[in-house]
């Protein structure tokens, strides 16, 4: 990691942190105020307690993903074997109740050994896999997950991204659908090439034959464990 790079860290996770304790202090007070003069208030101003509300919630939202982004750079990263088929089992189990609400099909194949942190490895496909069940389409989900060698890739038959929003979708904050239309606060994919960057790899984007979206990691030769 270059010096730029974790004086950037530092600074995410400290403005983070100092951020969150109002923003949390704003959401309270609100809901304070809600729950104990809601005899006093009309519907205008249930509707603009509401607004806040959620404009609060959103800001939360928005500095946790901060602090994590600005943790990753300063978690350290052990030289320890890795088997990510056991990191994506583990996931899938913690993701099960989505999985049977969305009706989706997860389809694996052998996935290498890797060096590495298996908490990073555990968020960075929990980040994949969520996206895929959150930008589904019409259809099922239907998520395969595949190692080749070097290169990992998680597949998915959701809505797809347009190429020109390939390298968009990896910056801060940069959403391609309203709030109304798709959760989140557009940080999900900023996080996940991070922690692929610290792994020592890197993560784009690819358009799936047949519509949806591959999302591709590929490792460095020295870091897939014989």
């Amino acid at each position: 990691m270059t010096a730029a790079r974790a004086e950037l860290d530092r600074w995410l996770y400290a403005a983070g942190h100092d951020l969150a304790e109002p923003a949390r202090t704003i959401k309270s007070f609100l809901a304070l105020l809600e729950r104990r003069h809601e005899a006093a208030l009309d519907n205008d101003a249930r509707a603009y307690v509401g607004f806040a509300v959620d404009a609060a919630s959103r800001l939360e939202a928005m500095l946790d993903a901060l602090l994590e982004l600005g943790r990753i750079g300063n978690e350290p990263c052990p030289e320890a074997q890795v088997d990510l088929g056991a990191v994506v089992d583990s996931v899938l189990a913690r993701l099960a109740p989505r999985l049977d609400e969305t009706g989706a099909r997860v389809e694996i194949e052998a996935l290498p050994s890797v060096t590495g942190s298996a908490k990073l490895w555990r968020r960075l496909f929990s980040i994949l896999i969520e996206n895929a069940l959150l930008y589904r389409g019409s259809a099922p989900p239907l998520i395969r997950i595949a190692g080749d060698g070097v290169r990992l890739t998680v597949a998915d038959n959701g809505i797809g991204i347009e190429p020109r929003f390939h390298a968009r979708i990896f910056e801060p904050f940069q959403r391609l659908h309203t709030r109304d239309a798709i959760p989140g606060c557009g940080m999900g994919l900023t996080i996940a090439r991070r922690i692929a960057q610290h792994l020592g790899s890197t993560l784009d984007v690819e358009a799936a034959e047949g519509g949806g979206s591959v999302f591709v990691v590929t490792l460095p030769k020295a870091q897939v464990a014989p």
